[in-house]
């Protein structure tokens, strides 16, 4: 009995010595990173630069700073006071009128650095006269941007204009709960009613917290997350590339989208019309094209403008057509469809063409 005791008494203290190392050694990397000023990596931008909020999902984190990095870029991401994304510094006259911009992952600046956002295009064009705001957030669905929209008409002045950017995705996205972390649409036999309100799980969890934290954790966080987001756009490049094989991808118009997902975002649009006629605030609403989207209209597209020629008070803009002549070089590829730079740029010169809202006082800047 007493050998036993001894032998447990010397594994509690190799355990002990081995935990005190491993503490001794993180606090070692997280002085050493912090020497450096190494500024935290984001792989994930949802987990990282969003936090959970119980009505909408997620929204930004306020007064945050860090890197988006993955495979193909590696940019600074500041958030204001209230976690919306900070674009280019611009100078407007006081009491200009608003544009707010509303939208998910390609409105919010994915993979492009301040000064190249859509909204950052729009705000050159229109200059001091006109203040454009970037409300989008990424992984929103309409319904989720429906829920922003009535906290942002409550809580300040209403905007001269809204422009909501419109994904394909969004069809689904209104209706999936996104593994408990967003509110959804469900059909019931009294009609559509809003699902997972309050949200029933966080996104992110105690690991984005204390990567915000801790630079040491950051850095593990980004080397996990980097790992896993590598296997996810493979797994997208691959159905992608099976989809064109299969013929999946027409080149012929496509007549829309029915069902459900049609009819949810209907309801959707619909009701982003009321709240806005109800504050004398005109509506527009884009689409944005994928990249295999077929080259001139996509099934997004149709729907949307099906939806749009019935409500009052919204005007659709049209933008695929304007882009369908290069359009792989408005992406990043490699299994990411999202807008690069270049993207950005000919997506708001598209907007910007197919509206008498904002005109352009100048030119939109071009790369050399």
């Amino acid at each position: 009995m007493a050998d036993r005791g001894g032998r447990f008494k010397a594994f509690a203290k190799r355990g002990a010595a081995l935990v005190l190392s491993l503490l001794v050694g993180f606090a070692l990397v997280e002085l050493l990173l912090r020497i450096l000023d190494y500024t935290p990596a984001v792989s994930s931008p949802l987990s990282g630069f969003h936090r959970t909020d119980p009505d909408l999902g997620w929204r930004g984190v306020p007064g945050y700073s860090g890197r988006f990095k993955t495979r193909l870029f590696d940019i600074p991401v500041e958030t204001d006071g209230e976690g919306f994304r900070k674009g280019a510094e611009a100078e407007v006259e006081e009491g200009a009128p608003d544009l707010w911009v509303l939208g998910d992952s390609t409105v919010w600046g994915w993979g492009v650095a301040a000064g190249e956002l859509f909204t950052d295009h729009l705000q050159k064009a229109a200059g001091p006269g006109l203040r454009v705001r970037n409300y989008g957030i990424n992984a929103y669905g309409t319904l989720q941007e429906r829920l922003l929209l009535e906290q942002l008409l409550e809580s300040r002045s209403a905007p001269a204009k809204l422009l909501l950017m419109v994904c394909a995705n969004d069809f689904d996205d209104n209706l999936t709960s996104k593994n408990g972390t967003a509110p959804h649409l469900v059909a019931t036999e009294a009609g559509w009613e809003i699902a997972n309100q309050p949200v029933a799980s966080r996104i992110g969890g105690i690991s984005s917290v204390l990567a915000r934290r801790s630079r040491a954790c950051a850095f593990l966080s980004y080397c996990t997350a980097v790992a896993k987001e590598l296997r996810r756009q493979r797994g997208k490049a691959t159905e992608a590339a099976r989809a064109g094989a299969a013929g999946e991808l027409s080149p012929e118009l496509p007549e829309g989208f029915s069902g459900d997902r049609a009819e949810a975002m209907a309801l959707l649009l619909g009701q982003i019309a009321e709240l806005c006629e109800g504050r004398s605030v005109p509506v527009e609403i884009a689409v944005y094209p994928l990249l295999g989207d077929p080259g001139i209209r996509s099934a997004a597209s149709v729907t949307v403008e099906r939806i749009c020629d019935g409500l009052p008070g919204v005007r659709f803009v049209e933008i695929e057509s304007g882009l369908a002549e290069g359009r792989e070089d408005l992406f990043f590829g490699s299994g990411d469809f999202h807008w690069n730079a270049e993207g950005n740029r000919r997506g708001a010169e598209a907007y910007l063409s197919r509206t008498g809202f904002i005109v352009p006082t100048r030119p939109l800047d071009r790369d050399p």
